[in-house]
C-alpha cells in the first residue's frame, strides 16, 4: 500500500502519556501521501493490517476480536488464541521483562493495550504450532484465500516479493518454509512451518539479554 507504519507514533504515545493505540492512529497515517505508489514496492507496515481489522469490524457491526473468535479461532480449536485486550489480566500470561541495575524490571511496553488485528493476539505456543495444520480445516477458510496468503505478492514492476497476505515465503538451509516473527521492545515471537516435513517451530522469548534471540 505504500502506507506509513503507524506503529512507532502510538508506541512514543503510550510511553509518553499512557495512551493506547487506536484506529485513528492508523487512519491518520493512511490520510498522510504514502511512501510509494501503491503496488510498486513493499515495506512491513502494520497501518495495513490495523485498516483490515477496522474494515472487517465495520463491515460485520461487531467488534474484530468477537469476529476473530467467532469465526476463526474457535472453528480451528485454537481456544487460547484471542485479541488480547480481551483479557488483559489473565494469570498466565507472561510479563514482558528487560535488564535492569540488579536482574530484570518490567518493561515499559508490558501489557500496551489497544492493539488487535496489527499485531494484539496472545496466544499459547501449543495453540500456535497447531495453526499451520488448523489452517488446512475445510469451511473455515477457503483454499483459494489459503492459497493467496501462502504465494508471493506481485508487484507492478514484474517482481515478486516473497510475502503473502501477512506471510513471511523462504526457505531455511535449502527447506521452504513460511511463518512470520514480531514483536516490540524486548519480547520476540517466530512461528516458522516447513510443509515438505510437517514440521512447525514456535519460540517465544519475553526479555532481553537472553544467550540467543528468537529467531536465532
Amino acid at each position: 500500500s505504500g502506507l506509513e507504519d503507524f506503529e512507532p507514533a502510538v508506541i512514543d504515545a503510550w510511553l509518553e502519556d499512557r495512551d493506547p493505540a487506536d484506529a485513528e492512529a492508523a487512519l491518520e497515517a493512511a490520510r498522510r501521501e504514502p511512501a510509494f505508489t501503491p503496488g510498486t514496492s513493499w515495506a512491513y507496515s502494520n497501518t495495513g493490517f490495523r485498516l483490515v481489522g477496522e474494515a472487517i469490524a465495520n463491515l460485520e457491526g461487531e467488534p474484530y476480536a468477537t469476529i476473530l473468535r467467532e469465526r476463526v479461532t474457535t472453528p480451528l480449536g485454537l481456544d487460547d488464541t484471542r485479541v488480547c485486550d480481551e483479557r488483559p489480566d489473565d494469570p498466565r500470561r507472561a510479563r514482558i521483562h528487560e535488564v535492569a541495575e540488579e536482574g530484570f524490571e518490567v518493561s515499559r511496553f508490558d501489557r500496551m493495550p489497544g492493539f488487535t488485528s496489527e499485531g494484539g493476539l496472545c496466544a499459547t505456543i501449543e495453540d500456535l504450532v497447531r495453526l499451520p495444520a488448523a489452517l488446512a480445516i475445510r469451511g473455515v477458510l477457503p483454499e483459494p484465500a489459503i492459497d493467496r496468503v501462502l504465494s508471493p505478492t506481485p508487484l507492478s514492476t514484474g517482481l515478486a516479493i516473497d510475502y503473502g497476505l501477512g506471510v513471511r515465503l523462504g526457505d531455511v538451509e535449502g527447506h521452504p518454509a513460511w511463518g512470520h516473527t514480531g514483536g516490540m521492545g524486548t519480547y520476540w515471537a517466530v512461528l516458522i512451518h516447513f510443509p515438505e516435513e510437517g514440521v512447525t517451530v514456535a519460540v517465544l522469548q519475553n526479555t532481553e539479554g537472553a544467550g540467543e534471540d528468537a529467531l536465532t
